[in-house]
């Protein structure tokens, strides 16, 4: 459900598939999250460049991406992380060059203040992979002043040299990151792991000369709380054995009857019905810096089950969720 017009929705699935249908993307497709539910990037297999591939996301990760049309100027995308803690990823654009920095921002009180933590810098130097920045600066940096890890500024800061068709893969705060500016579709791409299933992230990305663009993203629900539980019989009047559900389940969520009917019916008939139950989606409140809960009135939504495969297996997509 769109909240406002540069917002969409997006649930990314671990096993369910919740999504919007607008593809999740922001005003004009400006900040887009992946809606294949499967591509992500990883480390380049003969270079460091981050390389695109279509399957192989790894779970709580995001997939992110922004067109860069301005030749001079920032773009910024902020998110809020974890409770009192703010992401910014910043690009400063000079024709085919950019420079690009990440901060992580912890509330110290009456402010978000940048806080430092180890950087690892992927190479495929010498077969090395992840390293820490003071070792790539001393011998993998590839002598291109347009591609290259800079010092930490403020001995806090990751700060990076990219051109057109460069980027780089990074551990940072025990977060990894995958940033790649592609040149065919004019496109910054970026991904993040460490976002936490059950909650709803709060994308925004300031770009030049622009309106701001917002997008919220949900990696999925908590595996551990979603439970299908399907009635083949009348759950009132049968006598053969039957499910039960908990009594507490209409906290969360109706139950949803299929059949044209609308009822219960005996065992063996097309009519039936299911419950569906997860945990209420927590999205960052900025009053208190937290992750809370969304209001516990019952949510309204669309439910749309198809894709039967050969193991009689069903996918459920839940629409419209927040």
């Amino acid at each position: 459900m769109k909240l406002r017009k540069s917002i969409a929705v997006l649930l990314i699935p671990l096993a369910v598939v919740l999504f919007a249908p607008d593809a999740a993307r922001g005003a004009n497709g400006d900040l887009a999250a992946d809606s294949s539910f499967s591509r992500t990037m990883i480390p380049g297999s003969s270079s460091a460049i981050p390389q695109i591939v279509p399957t192989g996301r790894e779970d709580e990760q995001i997939f992110l991406s922004w067109p860069m049309r301005e030749l001079h100027g920032t773009y910024r995308l902020s998110y809020y992380a974890d409770n009192d803690k703010k992401i910014e990823f910043t690009i400063d654009r000079t024709n085919t060059t950019a420079e690009v920095r990440l901060n992580t921002l912890l509330w110290n009180g009456s402010g978000y203040q940048v806080s430092g933590s180890a950087l690892y810098v992927y190479t495929d130097m010498e077969s090395k992979g992840y390293v820490t920045v003071a070792e790539f600066l001393a011998k993998y940096n590839v002598g291109d002043p347009y591609y290259e890890v800079k010092p930490l500024e403020g001995g806090v800061t990751p700060l990076f040299n990219i051109k057109e068709d460069t980027g780089f893969s990074i551990i940072y705060d025990n977060v990894y990151y995958h940033f790649l500016w592609n040149r065919l579709d004019g496109r910054f791409y970026l991904v993040s792991d460490h976002m936490k299933h059950g909650r709803i992230y709060n994308f925004k990305l300031e770009a030049p000369s622009e309106p701001d663009t917002y997008l919220k993203v949900m990696t999925g629900v908590l595996m551990d709380s979603f439970h299908i539980i399907p009635f083949a019989n009348n759950d009132v009047t049968a006598n053969d054995p039957k499910f039960v559900y908990d009594n507490d389940l209409t906290t969360y969520i109706d139950e949803i009857r299929m059949g044209g009917t609308g009822t219960d019916n005996p065992p063996g008939s097309p009519d039936n019905k299911m419950c569906l139950r997860f945990d209420i989606p927590m999205e960052y409140n900025e009053t208190d810096r937290k992750f809370n809960q969304l209001p516990t009135n019952k949510l309204s939504f669309r439910i749309r089950l198809d894709h039967a495969n050969a193991a009689n297996g069903v996918e459920i997509d839940v629409l419209d969720i927040i």
